[in-house]
């Protein structure tokens, strides 16, 4: 016979789940809603594509020089994310016109870092090089998939849902490679991961335009 306590816990626990569930589905919902003005002006979704089309040019250059046989000029790794950070703060700003979009501002940020700490120590020789670098994609990967659950268009948004998934993978993909010292594993994630985000950019650029 279960006791009284426990039958009362096990009604209670699947409800209690449910109402958490519903509570957080309806703060992204009215994220969203609150969200729903952005990138709407008349050559934002142009703005996107370009940005997109530039993460996508700087992942190509990274990816060329991770897989050359000898360096390209001027290499250094975390170049993608630095430079992928920096021209989405640039753009982002740019559209925002003024007001502050966060999670994006965010993800850019995280994402320069991320590239700096690793810039900083390619090879990642000490532990914590490596929690800063896993920490900051984490920290990516969570701006990106707040901003696929709350960006309008919900079917563009779904890009960065992908992306941030990429991010996660990328960061865990890290921790895992840091004991076999593949220190250009380490640069070819970054450069996919710039290649992905650059890729759900331009597709929520598109998305924007065809909602219209």
């Amino acid at each position: 016979m279960v006791p009284n306590g426990q039958w009362k816990f096990r009604r209670s626990a699947p409800s209690w789940t449910m109402s958490n569930e519903s509570e957080l589905e309806s703060a992204i919902e009215r994220q969203r809603r609150r969200l729903e003005s952005r990138f709407r002006s008349d050559y934002d979704w142009l703005r996107l594509v370009f940005l997109g089309a530039i993460l996508i040019a700087i992942s190509a250059v990274a990816l060329a020089d991770a897989l050359a046989v000898q360096h390209l000029s001027g290499h250094f790794s975390g170049s993608s994310a630095i430079f992928g950070g920096m021209a989405i703060t640039l753009f982002v700003t740019k559209i925002a016109r003024g007001a502050l979009y966060l999670d994006w501002l965010l993800n850019a940020v995280f994402y320069f870092l991320a590239g700096l700490a690793l810039s900083w120590d390619e090879d990642l020789t000490r532990t914590l090089s490596l929690f800063y670098v896993c920490s900051l994609m984490f920290a990516c990967a969570a701006a990106r998939i707040w901003i696929g659950l709350t960006a309008s268009p919900e079917e563009g948004a779904s890009w960065f849902l992908c992306s941030g998934c990429v991010a996660v993978f990328g960061g865990f993909w890290i921790a895992f490679a840091w004991p076999f010292a593949m220190p250009m594993t380490i640069a070819l994630i970054f450069a996919f991961d710039t290649l992905f985000q650059g890729i759900a950019i331009a597709g929520f650029g598109v998305s924007l335009k065809e909602d219209r």
